[in-house]
């Protein structure tokens, strides 16, 4: 059977004792900030844009959003006369919906069918 042996964690010299306790938790913190912060410049941030083209009464809109039930809300369009063609590419993944007139009418008008809607396509984007 293995020893088991007593490890003292030390920072920068310091010991943990219970009298300097907050003093050590203060340099482990500064320790993990002065590691992680170059992590996060070496790593490209994403933008996270998902491209939303939106073909309906023989019209084309797009726009580039993270938030695509939002984006589909404030289209609001007065009348449908054709289907409704729904568009999205995020990284090279495209997602398409084809929406009769009464399902077009009910996503565009009610926010929470956009929102069910919208999770939809962002699981097929995997956005």
């Amino acid at each position: 059977m293995a020893k088991i042996k007593k490890i003292t964690p030390k920072v920068k010299g310091l010991v943990v004792t219970p009298k300097n306790v907050k003093k050590v938790v203060k340099a482990v913190k500064k320790t993990v900030k002065d590691v992680i912060a170059p992590l996060d410049i070496a790593v490209p941030k994403e933008t996270g844009q998902i491209k939303l083209t939106v073909i309906m009464n023989g019209e084309t809109f797009v726009t580039e959003t993270n938030d695509i039930a939002g984006a589909l809300v404030k289209l609001n369009p007065n009348m449908f006369k054709t289907k409704v063609i729904i568009k999205a590419e995020y990284n090279g993944r495209v997602a398409e919906r084809m929406l009769f007139i009464l399902q077009a009418k009910q996503i565009f008008r009610n926010s929470v069918l956009a929102v069910a809607f919208s999770k939809n396509l962002k699981t097929i984007l995997n956005a």
